[in-house]
């Protein structure tokens, strides 16, 4: 049933309202206090509030404005009723604040019955679209989200966390662009995890996997904003360094080789001490021409760095045996 609230401090106008509303089938709530008026409106959320305009300390203009100014309220339509509202000015001043429809006193029951009716048709088809609109706008936030979260997949690698291939090859031709547009040094590392198919071989993928999580999370320490970070594939990770030459690079890559050496791998009872070599390469030292040639680079220095020993930092612009 729909729910009307009536404010008049004139009690037998308000009885009178009151009698005719619910003769027309509606629930009326009413008060002769129009300070109390909003806390009703609040609490209740009628479909309609039907005012009048002289009141003593608070008027039906004022009480509109309060109505309208709250977000619980302010889209509940209000008619105003009143013997004051006799001139255009007034009509204009009621709706002004607020105010959709009138009725001039003394009421008249069939007029009073059609605007009221027509009100809460308004109304209830304002609710509807706005049900729609907030629904429309409910789908369309869970779409954003999902193609996030699809695009978010779409770079990820699933068992590390880290940005997948296909990102990595992206940001390396973007990166390498800007680097040649603005003359700034791009570092290249290429890092593999040293003897990884025994540990395969020995204690089987489950425990491979795990390795590989242990050292993706160590590598991702200390990184920079603006640092790329990505599995390359199997065991070998890639670390774009924009703004990065191969000095810089190389006391990175250190760090990182030591931080791997440093933290054996635990699972049970079982502990693995775990090292990787890495392959430096900047794009200006090294003269590549292209991203390409960059990553060739880090892999010809990577590949030196397994000869050499593993467990060690090879750079591309000094010379490899």
């Amino acid at each position: 049933m729909q729910q009307i609230l009536v404010v008049d401090d004139e009690l037998e106008h308000l009885n009178a309202l009151c009698e005719l509303l619910q003769g027309g089938g509606y629930q009326v709530l009413r008060t002769s206090r129009p300070e109390r008026a909003l806390a009703i409106a609040e609490s209740q959320r009628p479909d309609l509030v039907i005012t009048d305009w002289d009141m003593p300390g608070l008027s039906g203009i004022e009480l509109i404005r309060q109505l309208k100014a709250h977000p619980a309220t302010r889209d509940i339509p209000v008619i105003m009723c009143t013997g004051s509202m006799t001139t255009a000015a007034h009509l204009e001043t009621a709706l002004q604040a607020g105010a959709v429809d009138y009725v001039r006193k003394p009421v008249e029951p069939i007029e009073l019955r059609a605007r009221t009716r027509s009100m809460l048709q308004l109304a209830a088809s304002y609710r509807q679209i706005l049900a729609k609109e907030q629904e429309l706008a409910r789908q369309n936030e869970l779409l954003n989200q999902q193609k996030q979260e699809l695009h978010q997949a779409a770079i990820t690698d699933r068992l590390t966390g880290l940005h997948n291939r296909a990102y990595l090859v992206d940001q390396l031709s973007r990166e390498f662009s800007n680097s040649r547009r603005y003359g700034r040094p791009l570092s290249c590392l290429l890092l593999d995890i040293d003897h990884f198919k025994s540990v395969n071989d020995r204690h089987g993928h489950l425990v491979g996997d795990a390795v590989l999580r242990h050292t993706a999370q160590l590598l991702s320490r200390g990184l920079r904003r603006g640092d790329v970070l990505a599995r390359y594939g199997g065991e070998e990770f890639v670390l774009l360094l924009p703004g990065t030459p191969a000095a810089s690079a190389q006391a990175l890559a250190e760090s990182l080789r030591a931080s791997v050496a440093q933290a054996v791998w635990v699972q049970g009872e079982l502990s693995l001490p775990l090292t990787i070599s890495i392959g430096v390469a900047d794009n200006l030292a090294g003269q590549a021409e292209d991203e390409t040639a960059l990553l060739r680079h880090a892999d010809a220095a990577l590949y030196a760095a397994k000869r050499q020993g593993r467990n060690r930092v090879v750079v591309h612009a000094e010379p490899v045996g």
